[in-house]
């Protein structure tokens, strides 16, 4: 599509007020034929919760895949929202990090350990267990409710073809974590987890600048930093950033 047409689609919008409990915001979806606002209540959508991925055991040289037992060590991996391919068609929750990037995952994480060789420091027959955190747990990406799928949209504000809006995700899970309470949720669940390590994969640089000032800002990577370092218990577990997985 050329430049021409892409800034004509994007000067329609549709603006969606997010309510979740007591708090509201407005963000914009930039692909919608028609200027209107429509409402869409995050507090009546489902959750999908944090899961156990896998179990992986270092031999001493190297990783293998191993059967779920009780580990040696514990691994949460921090994603950030899900988005479609985490719901079924009825809106259901699957579980965290499916689709392109779950492949992903699957297909990297043993070279990835390698890579985190260092950080982790294994002892010959470690079992590692691996768990996905999204810290916002609810689809920020509006999938299901900008194709008229969560049943609370008008037909008449269907969409059509769906276009990823990175801007208006971004906007929607900083929503959520920074004012509907879910940063402190995550805390909780990371806390009552107890891992061994924490490696952050939301999306953002992993190269990301140091935390000088313990606020929230517009990084989801950073914020999620933001809400661990804050707590006593979880800035003392060692910790470090990568890449989301679907860019492994």
């Amino acid at each position: 599509m050329g430049d021409k047409n892409q800034n004509r689609e994007r000067n329609d919008a549709v603006n969606i007020k997010l309510c979740y409990n007591q708090q509201s915001a407005v963000v914009n979806y930039s692909f919608c034929p028609a200027i209107v606002t429509v409402s869409a209540n995050l507090s009546l959508w489902p959750c999908v919760p944090n899961m156990v991925r896998c179990y992986l055991q270092y031999n001493g040289s190297s990783w293998q895949s191993a059967c779920p037992k009780v580990p040696t060590k514990r691994l949460a991996l921090i994603v950030e929202a899900p988005h479609k391919d985490e719901y079924n068609a009825w809106f259901y929750p699957i579980a965290p990090l499916q689709g392109a990037a779950g492949k992903r995952f699957n297909q990297k994480i043993i070279a990835k350990l390698g890579q985190w060789q260092r950080f982790l420091n294994p002892h010959n027959q470690d079992t590692f267990e691996i768990k996905i955190f999204n810290p916002v747990p609810i689809q920020t990406s509006l999938y299901h409710f900008l194709n008229n799928m969560v049943g609370c949209c008008p037909q008449p504000y269907a969409i059509g073809k769906f276009h990823f809006d990175r801007k208006m995700c971004n906007a929607v899970w900083n929503f959520c974590f920074t004012q509907c309470g879910f940063d402190q949720r995550f805390v909780n669940e990371l806390i009552n987890y107890n891992p061994d390590y924490i490696i952050n994969c939301c999306t953002g640089n992993k190269h990301s600048e140091l935390l000088s000032s313990l606020q929230y800002q517009k990084s989801l990577k950073r914020n999620v930093a933001v809400a661990i370092k804050k707590n006593l218990t979880l800035k003392s577990i060692p910790y470090q950033q990568d890449n989301h997985p679907r860019t492994w």
